[in-house]
């Protein structure tokens, strides 16, 4: 793992070395995918024909000769699902209870599996397949939290400023993340005000929680382009919620 936060440093520089010669830029991540998906996530809303099918036929009364082991917390039927088992790459029924499918075809179609918990889906004609699980890692992001100011759980923009007025590297762009509006009083989207007035002659740009917004100060803007003459561009100094600063 210090190996891998070596190689995220000193690509972490290398870019800031660009940045230090003129040429502003940004990057935001894509959302984190979602740490815990089930293991059978049935997608059938999105597959479903244009004009709803047939109502599935009604679960089977005929109980099966050793009877269910458990009832299962969702059944699926009505429609093809596709398993991605080759040796049985559809079926018309399915039954999974704790996240683990219990029962397929016309053994999931027992009665006994239901109970009051439930869910029954039908799919009306339609498909259903597992769910995609997404596992990947940011090892630039990951090297560069290290040399950045954590704003994780800061309660407001006062807090902000002090984290970065403690963290800030002596000389250089002072960068963040993890800032949150929804944890502040006002829950509104900040401008550039705060950190401008606490560092007027250094660039600082701070990214929210989510990697999807960031926030930055007068100097920032200005090496953008997007303030002159002391004067301020509107388009630059609203922020995404529409107040101007």
């Amino acid at each position: 793992m210090k190996v891998g936060f070596g190689v995220a440093a000193l690509l972490l520089r290398a870019s800031r070395s660009r940045l230090t010669q003129g040429r502003a830029w940004a990057y935001s991540h894509r959302m984190h995918g979602r740490r815990r998906i089930l293991l059978f996530l049935l997608t059938s809303a999105a597959c479903r024909p244009a004009a709803p099918g047939p109502a599935a036929p009604p679960l089977s009364r005929k109980p099966s000769a050793a009877g269910p082991a458990r009832s299962a917390d969702v059944v699926v039927r009505g429609g093809v699902i596709h398993t991605m088992d080759p040796a049985a790459p559809t079926t018309h029924a399915l039954a999974a209870s704790g996240g683990v499918i219990i029962a397929l075809g016309d053994a999931a179609l027992d009665r006994r599996l239901v109970n009051g918990r439930t869910r029954v889906v039908d799919l009306r004609g339609g498909s259903a397949m597992p769910g995609l699980t997404d596992a990947h890692a940011h090892l630039v992001a990951l090297g560069a939290t290290l040399e950045e100011v954590d704003l994780r759980g800061a309660r407001s923009v006062e807090e902000c400023v002090r984290r970065l007025k403690a963290g800030a590297p002596r000389t250089g762009w002072i960068t963040g993340r993890g800032w949150d509006q929804n944890l502040w009083p006002e829950k509104e989207m900040p401008t550039h005000r705060a950190p401008s007035e606490a560092f007027p002659d250094r660039v600082v740009w701070l990214r929210r929680v989510d990697g999807h917004a960031g926030w930055g100060n007068r100097a920032l803007l200005e090496a953008a382009g997007g303030m002159s003459g002391g004067g301020a561009d509107p388009q630059w100094t609203t922020s995404v919620s529409g107040r101007r600063s």
